[in-house]
């Protein structure tokens, strides 16, 4: 067995524990703790020393990382071969851990359901149902199969008939396709007249067809002013005007800098442009020279066998990336206006062509040629143009350029060309509507044409194939189902005969769960929980939405006793730790569970149960009757220790958080920064606790006992109080000391001493007061009771005094 946990270092809530407990872990132990002392990581530290068949390697590795809080000295050891990290040939134990790990891993990680299969061989069934469900699955299958196939030779004759009178077609329209559908007509969609009234049909739409190419000037017409473009100046001067301003030494490296600055400076302005193109195509003359062997300056025919090497080094380290992407921009601008200035030609050329064509149709086109505002841009293009070659032949040169005049006269253009698309959209618009559609009569003859291969692929009234066709389809479809229904009910039979479903689904009943059952489906990793509410037919998925807290902790707990009771072959060599297995469950099914896990797991070798619900660990200590088997601990603030007195029965944390009140008033020397998490806390649910046995009432409408505020405002009748002093409590000062307590507690008090993680601001001396107001509160009210409670804390103190 695990005697104890002898250190815990930098893991979660636990620094730098060492046992210090005065008996050892026993055979079933029970720990209480408040949520955030540590019993989660207390309950995970169990895992890390778990055999790897339980508790993978893989596991092992995050869950330590995401524990620990140094990362060097972070460890724990139970004794000195059983440690993690683990030592040389460490045999680890068969631990099974339930905690919120557990059910992440196995069952609900908050998002969706995931149960995995257990650890056992798979089992081959022979089942009767199944067979029987496989046989009417077989004979289904091929009868739909025949008539697949039946449905098939009418497709393949529908295919055949697209593609005899498309040839037709094509004889009369070459270079066009009959599109006829790929889908089997319904029965109505035939026609009632005959083949020859199709075929005397197809032959007048024909004739009419080519009586609309007497317009053909007319369609060409409309083609060329189709194919007119007018495209818009894109260009971006304000990037443009920020290219031209910078400088080469903006982008190049020091090296380049430092080149290009000295031998300008030195040659002079008039010359400078010769200088940067020796640069960059310098590495390239040096590089041709090496690889021919030469190793010569290809300008002076100097020896450089020496230092060719460091001279092509240096030369590509004078250009770097950045100064060839702005030196790659400037070209980009260039070619951009190279072409804009190209298109300005086409645009005129196109321009004075639709006006011709506006004036040839004039009567026809209902919006006529706009005015368009006269735009000079040419010449500054140009001049742009100009001021990016000087640029690209001195990149270090600034240039300066005027953006908003050449703006406006690019907004202005632009507004023309948008004038002239609207005018020849509209163009082709109208001359479309004044010519005979050729497009429609081609519809109609398609038509024709399509009823033509339908009343042929129908055939003979005894054939009627389509008709067959579509009875067939719904025997198919009717027939598909039935083989659907009959895989669901074989599906449904294998997750009656599934291990997992059928004992999760046994403990389920055991906990006091029975209005859903649960079943898993094969094949699937995620959401594989299937729920179904009695009386309700449709199956649920998605657990997130289905099941409460409560029945989702239910739900996993059960799974965890299905897995450890199926896996475990040897229980007195397998050690079992449940953390909290009650999270969210109501107070009726604390008892059961709580009688399950002693009927479950009392012949276990070991047990380790821990929780924060006092209620169930007074329902689960009675069961274990054996002193001598069984251990109680309580776990505080990352440390363990035996369970204080005042806490034995399990019954409330009353007597507990009373004791360390009145050891912090005691104490010469008390750990304020400790107690600064917890007193104010405890100080108020005494109070609350004392205050509602004394007048055992219930807040108005609220159907729970008053908080500290209700007693101080309204249950306490201070003026039938006794007119007594108790320390500085009395009838006068009782209702300020009060408030003065409440106030200090209020803000930090709600919730679990543990949650509260500083609170340095409560001067020491308050702390003090208040704890000593609180006994002495309780004192004035009832002194008998405060007695009692020194005798139960400090008997041999009290039977000293007697």
């Amino acid at each position: 067995m695990i005697k104890k946990i002898k250190e815990i270092k930098k893991l979660g809530i636990y620094d730098s524990y060492q046992w210090k407990c005065s008996k050892e872990f026993n055979r079933h132990n029970i720990c209480f703790g408040f949520n955030g002392s540590g019993k989660s990581t207390l309950s995970n530290l169990f895992n890390l020393v778990a055999s790897n068949k339980i508790f993978t390697q893989e596991q092992k590795d995050e869950l330590f990382k995401d524990l620990k809080t140094s990362d060097n000295d972070s460890s724990v050891k139970f004794k000195d071969d059983l440690t993690y990290p683990v030592r040389p040939n460490q045999e680890n134990l068969r631990v099974y851990v339930f905690n919120s790990n557990f059910i992440a891993s196995h069952v609900y990680d908050g998002t969706v359901g995931k149960m995995t299969k257990f650890n056992v061989a798979e089992t081959i069934l022979e089942d009767p149902t199944i067979k029987q469900i496989n046989a009417d699955i077989d004979t289904k299958t091929k009868e739909k199969e025949s008539k697949e196939a039946d449905n098939k030779e009418i497709e393949d004759k529908f295919k055949e008939l697209k593609t005899a009178y498309n040839l037709v077609y094509r004889e009369h329209f070459p270079n066009r396709q009959l599109r006829s559908g790929n889908t089997i007509p319904a029965i109505t969609e035939l026609t009632s007249n005959t083949k020859e009234e199709i075929e005397s049909s197809i032959a007048q739409k024909i004739a009419e067809y080519k009586l609309s190419e007497k317009q053909a000037e007319l369609e060409s017409d409309i083609s060329e002013i189709s194919k007119l473009e007018f495209k818009k100046i894109e260009i971006d001067l304000v990037e443009l005007s920020s290219l031209l301003e910078q400088s080469a030494k903006e982008n190049a490296t020091d090296k380049l800098k430092d080149k290009i600055q000295l031998y300008q400076e030195e040659i002079g302005e008039v010359n400078s442009n010769k200088i940067e193109p020796w640069f960059k195509l310098g590495e390239s003359l040096l590089t041709i020279s090496k690889e021919k062997d030469q190793s010569i300056c290809p300008l002076c025919k100097t020896d450089l066998s020496n230092t060719i090497d460091s001279l092509v080094d240096e030369f590509a380290d004078y250009f770097d990336k950045s100064y060839l992407d702005f030196i790659e921009k400037i070209k980009i601008q260039k070619e951009r206006i190279d072409s804009t200035i190209l298109s300005l030609k086409t645009t005129q050329t196109n321009s004075a062509a639709i006006q011709a064509y506006g004036i040839k149709y004039n009567k026809f086109i209902e919006i006529k040629f706009p005015e368009l505002d006269k735009v000079e841009i040419e010449t500054d293009l140009k001049e742009l143009l100009t001021s990016i070659i000087e640029k690209q032949s001195n990149s270090s040169k600034k240039i300066i350029i005027k953006v908003e005049p050449i703006q406006k006269l690019i907004d202005t253009y632009n507004q023309n060309i948008d004038k002239l698309n609207s005018f020849k959209n509209n163009a082709v618009t109208d001359l479309r509507n004044q010519k005979i559609d050729p497009t429609k009569i081609d519809g109609e003859i398609r038509a024709l044409y399509t009823q033509l291969i339908y009343k042929e692929l129908n055939g003979t009234a005894e054939e009627n194939r389509i008709e067959n066709f579509h009875t067939a389809t719904s025997a198919i479809s009717d027939i598909a189902t039935s083989i659907s229904e009959l895989t669901d009910q074989k599906i449904q039979r294998l997750k009656e005969l599934k291990m997992e479903a059928k004992k999760v689904g046994e403990y389920l009943e055991k906990l006091g769960i029975t209005h859903f059952t649960i079943d898993l489906r094969e094949g699937e990793e995620q959401n594989n929980i299937l729920i179904k509410y009695k009386g309700f037919d449709e199956t649920k998925k998605r657990l997130r939405n289905t099941l409460s807290e409560g029945e989702k902790t239910a739900l996993a707990f059960a799974y965890f006793m299905s897995k450890v009771t199926t896996e475990v072959t040897n229980k007195g060599q397998t050690i079992i730790v449940i953390d909290d297995p009650i999270s969210s469950l109501d107070d009726n099914r604390l008892y059961s569970t709580a009688f399950l896990i002693h009927e479950e797991f009392k012949d276990y070798k070991q047990l380790f149960v821990l929780s924060h619900n006092m209620l169930f660990l007074k329902y689960l200590n009675p069961f274990f009757k054996s002193k001598n088997e069984k251990a109680t601990f309580l776990i505080s603030k990352g440390e363990i220790d035996d369970l204080p007195a005042s806490m034995e029965n399990f019954q409330s944390p009353y007597f507990y958080m009373l004791e360390n009140i009145i050891n912090f008033r005691d104490k010469a020397e008390p750990d304020y920064e400790d107690a600064r998490k917890y007193l104010p806390n405890f100080v108020r649910r005494v109070l609350e606790t004392f205050f509602s046995f004394k007048y055992a009432q219930l807040a108005n409408n609220r159907g729970q006992t008053p908080g500290l505020p209700d007693f101080i405002d309204s249950v306490i009748d201070y003026d039938s109080l006794d007119d007594k002093t108790i320390g500085s409590i009395s009838k006068t000062t009782l209702k300020n000391k009060l408030a003065s307590i409440n106030k200090v507690c209020d803000n930090f008090s709600h919730g679990n001493m543990q949650q509260l993680d500083e609170c340095n601001f409560i001067p020491d001396e308050t702390l003090k007061e208040i704890a000593k107001d609180t006994l002495d509160i309780i004192n004035f009210f009832d002194g008998l009771h405060l007695n009692g409670i020194n005798e139960l804390i400090n008997p041999a103190e009290a039977e000293a005094t007697a």
